[in-house]
């Protein structure tokens, strides 16, 4: 079972990191417990965790959500033909929220490092059967989910 601190230390670069380089804020409107990913049509951009904790932390929108959040941190308009930068920008998002969640993670008694962000084309398996917090987050782009996956080692 994952622990609230390290889930929280997730949770608050999330927030953090979207409000300053996109200028979003979303607002986390539940978490719920799941065991397995499902993507319909859009957007996962995925950071993995390892070293005391496997796991990784996972953005899931829709593709026209993850293009306005592209398009925020770039300044430009992206059309649907520029997946691969929309990816791109979002994989670099996701890094800056993993590497952001390191820092809090070690202070909670947490020592993980992240590997470099993926794009996936259908959701990813969850590493050991663990389960994901999936973060419900409304914002004025649309519906952001992100799925934290930490599962300790030693439990």
């Amino acid at each position: 079972m994952m622990r609230p601190e390290h889930l929280q230390s997730v949770i608050q670069p999330i927030l953090h990191v979207i409000n300053q380089v996109a200028g979003v804020l979303p607002t986390v409107e539940r978490v719920q417990m799941v065991t397995t990913l499902t993507m319909m049509h859009g957007v996962c951009i995925g950071v993995g965790l390892e070293g005391e904790a496997e796991g990784g932390i996972y953005l899931i929108c829709e593709r026209p959500v993850g293009r306005q959040i592209a398009a925020k941190m770039t300044g430009t308009e992206l059309t649907e033909e520029q997946e691969e930068a929309v990816n791109q920008t979002l994989m670099e998002l996701v890094n800056m929220i993993a590497g952001n969640s390191v820092g809090l993670l070690s202070r909670a008694g947490l020592k993980v490092g992240i590997t470099p962000p993926t794009a996936y084309q259908s959701a990813p398996a969850l590493p050991y059967g663990a389960g994901c917090a999936m973060v419900f987050m409304n914002s004025p782009v649309g519906m952001i989910k992100f799925c934290v996956v930490i599962a300790e080692k030693n439990q």
